[in-house]
């Protein structure tokens, strides 16, 4: 059965009459929305309009970058000769030099910008389009995959100490866009690359563009190819993982992209493009600075840390222009004559080969002394007997051991001095006594090494200074500079300050002493001093005494003196540092030369007998200024008066008898007689048991010290003095700078008050014709003061008065006066 639907007339006209109701009420809702939208969404632009009005406010209030207002980053200080004009080394904490912008070529900023931020003109310092690029890529990655970082924001990074660099959060984030505005309203674009470009950090401590040209190519930037401006754009990303040395295939797959980046920006043409992705990877292998002149380097360092009280950090960080006082010439020619005057050359066998020579007789001599048994810490020459791959065996008469051969060999030429049959440096680390047998090592990490000191003998300026035969070998001790490092014994090189006293105090170059056998009582035991050869020559003036360098004679004038006298006198002619350093104690052996002096000291003392006893102390550099030619360290002078010029003057003239005649005369007056060379005056010098050779000499030019020896104080061997030793490499030395000049001053000068006579050898009087009538050698033009010649020899054999000891301090020593004995036979050998 099926229903009809009933209907309702009312019901009809209800629903016809509720539609429009309906519809007013919608239209309201939506009016009503959309005002509260349009309501909300002013207030929110109202109110995002006042948050920035008030952010940009508050950028615009705050103060000035402090790191870029007054940008100042750490850079190399640069050492130049004593020209100006050529590079010779540098100080640095950060390898960097600040370049103004219209100084780094156009080409390599684009590289920068290309691949860094390629609308870095068109941003206030945050990139909007990268920053919501980076943000979708954030968000489907679950995490921080990319930054939207422009050059600003890293610069940003790069010199604020509240971002830390290594996180990658939001914070960080925020920060950086927040200081990279602060910075685009501060300074220009240009600006801000600038400081980006010298600020951004490379791998090998290079800092800035300028810094990474050098050390990855070598060049100036100016220099630089399109492929290597893209190249170092491209280790900005990651300076280990593109770095040109170290990784050059990913190195060369980024320069490519960033040369793309570069061809679509419009920075490069389509020609230029191909020709540099085909450019091969050319970097310098080898990377920082490396000095050619290490030493003199390394002195300067030291001076203007020990001296100045400069910190190796400021010089590090101070971008200083230093001119030093290097003459390049002379340093070169100073090396040259180390290097050959040790290892040889066609002119010389050469130090080494001399010592080698003398092992035998070493050998002989060790003998002599022997205990008749080895114990650990014993060295001894050993004879080699075996030779094995990287182990030698070696005998000391029923002993036998092994001892590994040493790598590298400690010679300057090895060849021929590991092979069987040869004498060796055997220093024990363990015996057995019962099968006489035992194991050890060469005693010498390096071979013989010396220094080589160079002064302007007026302005003290130090033209050269040598260390030592290589700087950069470390297993020979390369960095331990001997020319001023720790001292060593001069020997014989410091008389002269002790004849230098005596004129001080009135004595004469002819005033006579006696070289005879003496002893001391010094705290109960007996000291005994003797010359080097062995013979006493009886009386002899002060010019015969030290022209031949005896010791007897220099230990009596030292009595006559007296020590305290004497030592302070001496103490003056130590003039390198603020305060004096040298340790000269009260003692007999001291005026032989038993004290530590560095080559640097001896150079500086000697400087005052060539410049009329006034002391100089040794200069390393003419000026040291900023960036703007501000000078920041002021060279401090210091010179004054140590020993008049006359007796200066003196003790120059018995330097110069040295040089004609005595222990200097066959390695050095006889190559360089003057004329036609300048004059030459000198002392050598050697220490107990050959441990140390010397030679000092001035001309009126220069002063060279030569100083030989072992690092670890080891007996050179028999005849190993500063005659044949130090003076064969001073007379190189000389004759390799004789070469730099074409010209030279040729004699000393004079002081005013000095008069000149030739006097009786034997004597010590004014030459008569009794001195000729007796065959006597006579001393050409002395130097005197006016009033202290002596008079006339008339008989040929009364001499002038002996020095006594008027002033003697004996209570010094031992409270006892010497035991003088009898002297023996004259003899006119001389050593040293």
């Amino acid at each position: 059965m099926s229903s009809a639907t009933t209907t309702y007339p009312g019901r009809s006209r209800l629903r016809r009459k509720s539609r429009p109701r309906r519809r007013i009420r919608i239209r309201f809702r939506f009016r009503f929305w959309r005002a509260l939208f349009a309501l909300v969404a002013f207030f929110i632009t109202l109110g995002g309009a006042i948050g920035a009005g008030l952010f940009i406010g508050y950028v615009h209030s705050l103060p000035p970058i402090e790191q870029l207002e007054h940008y100042d980053p750490p850079q190399v200080t640069r050492v130049y000769d004593r020209s100006g004009a050529k590079a010779i080394g540098e100080f640095k904490q950060e390898n960097r030099q600040v370049t103004p912008i219209n100084e780094i070529p156009r080409m390599l900023r684009n590289a920068f910008i290309a691949v860094e931020d390629r609308r870095f003109y068109e941003h206030w310092g945050v990139d909007l389009r990268g920053v919501i690029r980076a943000l979708v890529r954030n968000i489907k990655a679950g995490r921080i995959v990319e930054g939207a970082s422009t050059i600003t924001i890293q610069l940003a990074g790069a010199i604020l100490p509240e971002i830390e660099r290594s996180e990658r959060t939001i914070g960080r984030k925020v920060i950086e866009a927040f200081r990279a505005m602060q910075i685009e309203r501060r300074y220009t674009k240009d600006q801000i690359l600038e400081f980006y470009l010298n600020q951004i950090p490379f791998s090998y401590n290079a800092f800035g563009v300028r810094a990474a040209a050098a050390t990855y190519f070598s060049k100036d930037m100016a220099d630089l190819t399109i492929a290597e401006c893209a190249t170092l754009a491209g280790m900005v990303k990651g300076q280990s993982v593109y770095n040109p040395i170290s990784n050059v295939e990913r190195s060369t797959e980024r320069r490519n992209l960033v040369l793309a980046k570069m061809l679509e920006n419009g920075f490069i043409t389509e020609e230029e493009y191909e020709a540099a992705v085909k450019e091969p990877m050319q970097v310098r292998r080898g990377f920082g600075v490396t000095s050619a002149y290490p030493y003199f380097l390394d002195g300067l360092r030291r001076d203007l840390i020990n001296f100045y009280g400069e910190s190796i950090v400021s010089l590090g960080q101070a971008g200083l222009r230093i001119s030093s006082t290097i003459d390049p010439a002379i340093q070169e020619a100073a090396i040259k004559a180390l290097r050959d005057g040790l290892a040889g050359n066609e002119e010389w066998e050469g130090v080494e080969a001399l010592w080698q020579s003398k092992k035998p007789e070493r050998a002989e001599e060790e003998m002599k002394n022997w205990k008749g048994r080895i114990d650990p810490g014993d060295t001894y020459l050993m004879e080699i007997t075996g030779v094995r791959e990287d182990e030698l065996d070696v005998r000391l008469r029923w002993y036998r051991g092994t001892i590994p051969i040493p790598d590298p060999p400690p010679f300057h030429n090895p060849e021929g001095k590991l092979d069987v049959g040869q004498l060796i440096d055997v220093r024990v680390e363990t015996v057995d006594q019962e099968r006489s047998t035992f194991s050890g090592q060469y005693a010498f990490s390096s071979p013989v090494q010396g220094s080589i000191v160079v002064l302007d003998a007026h302005s003290g300026d130090v033209l050269a200074l040598v260390g030592g035969v290589n700087f950069y070998n470390k297993a020979w001790n390369g960095q331990y500079n001997r020319a001023m490092m720790d001292g060593r014994q001069p020997g014989s090189c410091f008389k002269p300050f002790y004849y230098a006293a005596a004129f001080e105090k009135g004595l004469t170059p002819a005033d006579m002493i006696v070289d005879e056998p003496i002893e001391y009582y010094v705290y109960n035991t007996v000291y005994r001093p003797r010359n080097y050869e062995k013979y006493f020559a009886g009386n002899m003036t002060l010019i015969e005494a030290l022209e031949h360098s005896r010791n007897i004679p220099t230990i009596r004038l030292y009595e006559a003196l007296g020590p305290r006298t004497a030592n302070e006198i001496v103490g003056r002619f130590d003039y390198v540092g603020r305060s004096r350093r040298w340790q000269i104690p009260n003692e007999y052996s001291t005026p032989l030369g038993t004290i530590d002096c560095t080559p640097l000291e001896m150079a500086a003392a000697y400087l005052a007998f060539v410049n009329w006893g006034v002391g100089v102390r040794p200069q390393f550099f003419r000026n040291a200024v900023d960036a703007n030619g501000r000078i920041q360290i002021p060279v401090e002078r210091k010179e004054g008066p140590i020993i008049s010029p006359i007796a200066a003057y003196q003790t120059l003239y018995l330097m110069r008898q040295v040089v004609r005649s005595g222990t200097g005369r066959r390695p050095i007056g006889e190559k360089f007689p003057s004329p036609p060379f300048p004059q030459i005056a000198g002392k050598t010098g050697t220490t107990n048991d050959n441990r140390d050779a010397w030679f000092c000499g001035v001309t009126p030019d220069l002063v060279i010290v030569v100083q030989i020896g072992f690092d670890q104080y080891h007996p050179m061997g028999p005849g190993m003095t500063g005659g044949s030793v130090a003076g064969p490499v001073w007379a190189m030395t000389f004759r390799e700078i004789l070469k730099t000049r074409p010209s030279w001053t040729l004699e000393f000068t004079a002081p005013p008050g000095i008069v000149y006579a030739d006097i009786c050898k034997n004597t010590g009087k004014r030459v008569g014709p009794a001195c000729e009538w007796e065959g006597h050698a006579v001393y050409k033009q002395v130097p005197f003061k006016e009033g202290t010649v002596p008079e006339q020899d008339t008989n040929g054999y009364e001499r002038v008065p002996l020095i006594q000891p008027v002033n003697s301090e004996y209570s010094y020593f031992s409270g006892q006066s010497p035991r003088v004995g009898r002297a023996s036979p004259a003899s006119n050998r001389s050593y040293d």
